[in-house]
């Protein structure tokens, strides 16, 4: 089972970084093409805006599913998970 939401953690912790650089890359683009006015400003950021919800979204779950693995694994071994009671960004 601990492999299970490791896993899924894993995949939450992915989405949350591809959509960090995505995000990087689309506004650079964006102040980078600004002036030639061949973007439309309304749509980049309504996509910018939905990546960010799910950016959000992706985080949060990623950093709730590491409380939820230390807490199951310290009511069956009394002691919170040893690769993620250190480090927060461990998988």
């Amino acid at each position: 089972m601990f492999f299970i939401l490791r896993f899924v953690r894993g995949i939450f912790g992915a989405i949350f970084g591809i959509l960090m650089l995505q995000v990087l890359v689309a506004v650079l683009t964006l102040v980078m093409n600004f002036e030639s006015g061949a973007t439309d400003v309304g749509k980049v950021f309504a996509l910018l805006l939905i990546q960010a919800v799910v950016m959000v979204t992706s985080g949060v779950i990623f950093l709730w599913l590491r409380k939820v693995i230390n807490n199951l694994y310290e009511k069956k071994f009394g002691v919170p998970h040893p690769a993620l009671a250190e480090k927060k960004w461990n998988l």
